[in-house]
C-alpha cells in the first residue's frame, strides 16, 4: 500500500524486532530517533545512538557491532 522509491524506504508500521547478542539487548522503538544498547541482565543503558536515515530493521550484530538498515546498511 504504499509507494517507495530508492530514496525513501517504506515506512516502519511496527517496532523493529530487538536483537540479542552477548549480553547486550539493542532496541529501536518506533516512536524514536535512536538506537539503544542495554546491558540485558541489569537494564543499564550502555549507549544510544541517533539514527541519520529511517531506520527499517535491525539485522544483527557481527563481531560486535550492529548491522541495522534504512535508506543504507549500517554498523
Amino acid at each position: 500500500p504504499y509507494a517507495t522509491s530508492a530514496a525513501m524506504p517504506a515506512p516502519r508500521l511496527a517496532s523493529a524486532p530487538c536483537v540479542y547478542a552477548a549480553g547486550r539487548l539493542f532496541v529501536a522503538p518506533l516512536d524514536c530517533d535512536r538506537v539503544f544498547c542495554f546491558e540485558a541482565r541489569t537494564g543499564e543503558r550502555l549507549w544510544q545512538r541517533l539514527t541519520d536515515d529511517r531506520l527499517t530493521s535491525l539485522i544483527g550484530v557481527s563481531q560486535g557491532k550492529l548491522l541495522a538498515s534504512g535508506r543504507s546498511l549500517w554498523a
